[in-house]
């Protein structure tokens, strides 16, 4: 069936785009740890600088892999109004999605998805950063 197609492929489209953005976060959150490594002892603005950067460009990435879940969330809205005599003939298209009806465990895969929980906790780890630096 033509949907089923269309809504896996913009699913994998969506994939590529959130592997991207993650591994974005991962190398620029990175790069601001090895910095604040070497600056630890060194200045005391240029580790606020580099903390409130950090927290600025998780939360954007943040928001960014957010709407993608959303996103997510609307083509699987679409995939479930396709019959299910269509969808045995084609497959499920959004994995753990597309085969749980139970709303905890939907919710429990969303909370522990990569997409939400890199950003709070480089979020978390600056603030914490900034915590230490203040007292």
């Amino acid at each position: 069936m033509k949907k089923i197609k269309d809504i896996r492929e913009l699913i994998e489209f969506e994939n590529k785009r959130v592997h991207e953005r993650l591994t974005l976060l991962v190398q620029f959150q990175g790069l601001l740890f090895t910095a604040l490594a070497l600056g630890w002892n060194k200045n005391y603005y240029l580790i606020l600088l580099l903390s409130i950067v950090g927290i600025i460009s998780a939360f954007s990435f943040g928001q960014i892999l957010y709407f993608t879940q959303l996103a997510f969330r609307k083509l699987n809205d679409e995939y479930n109004k396709i019959s299910n005599e269509d969808k045995e003939k084609e497959g499920g298209v959004i994995g753990f999605y597309a085969f749980t009806n139970n709303k905890f465990l939907y919710i429990l895969g969303s909370i522990f998805n990569p997409s939400y929980t890199l950003p709070w906790l480089s979020i978390s780890a600056w603030i914490f950063i900034l915590v230490i630096l203040n007292t």
